[in-house]
């Protein structure tokens, strides 16, 4: 790796996160708007880091933009794997509705705020929904970085 591409590396990292510390004091401040472009933009400055993607699906969730904060949430998932089933408020058997009016067994996690359901392995998570949006009230988790 050359001189160049560190410090052009470094210069992501920093702007990623000078982005975070934005959207941290705008979340705070209730401005869900504001703090979602800067998570956006920290995430477009790095798009491995866990946080930026978290505070994401948080802004997305006060904006009442629940499929947005879904697809932060998965990619959660993907990013630390084992994350959907830690620390979990509750996990279990579920029956799932497909679109044809058939009922399939899944296994569920609810974390934090969003409901993880996973195929028979239980490895990955298959999909993702926000529990606000499928009528499921929780408290919003405190926003810390």
């Amino acid at each position: 790796m050359s001189a160049f591409s560190i410090l052009l590396t470094r210069g992501r990292w920093r702007q990623a996160v000078k982005d975070l510390r934005r959207g941290r004091d705008c979340y705070i401040r209730g401005q869900y708007s504001e703090a979602s472009k800067h998570f956006a933009s920290a995430i477009k400055h790095n798009t491995s880091n866990f946080t930026s993607h978290l505070c994401h699906a948080l802004a997305e969730i006060a904006l009442k933009q629940p499929k947005n904060a879904a697809a932060d949430a998965l990619k959660l998932s993907q990013l630390l794997p084992a994350w959907p089933k830690e620390d979990v408020v509750k996990e279990g058997w579920l029956k799932k509705e497909s679109g044809h009016g058939i009922y399939k067994t899944r296994w569920f996690s609810l974390k934090a705020c969003f409901l993880y359901y996973f195929k028979k392995d239980k490895v990955r998570p298959c999909a993702c929904a926000c529990a606000c949006a499928i009528g499921l009230r929780l408290a919003t988790p405190e926003l810390r970085v």
